[in-house]
């Protein structure tokens, strides 16, 4: 194969009964933050992050979905109120 060629819908968000894929929110970035300050989950990931390190990521993401069309996308549980972030997810 000489080249991928990936076409993208940034305005379709998949989703199953349960969860939803979507562009991230600023009401996003708390919940981010408190996972990235969580060892046990942040043990693979190269270390914990405080909240500006934190912060900083989720606008490189953002950043790179709006240049790119892909990238990470935010999680959501789409069961109770509010729905609530969970973690994020790359698809390839």
């Amino acid at each position: 194969m000489d080249h991928v060629h990936a076409t993208t819908h940034p305005n379709k968000e998949p989703s199953t009964r349960g969860l939803l894929l979507r562009r991230w929110k600023k009401a996003d970035r708390e919940a981010f933050a408190c996972l990235n300050a969580d060892r046990e989950v942040m043990e693979h990931l190269g270390g914990v992050l405080d909240h500006a390190a934190s912060d900083a990521l989720a606008d490189r993401i953002e950043a790179h979905f709006a240049a790119h069309g892909f990238g990470l996308w935010a999680v959501e549980v789409q069961e109770g109120e509010p729905f609530s972030f969970i973690g994020y997810v790359g698809l390839c």
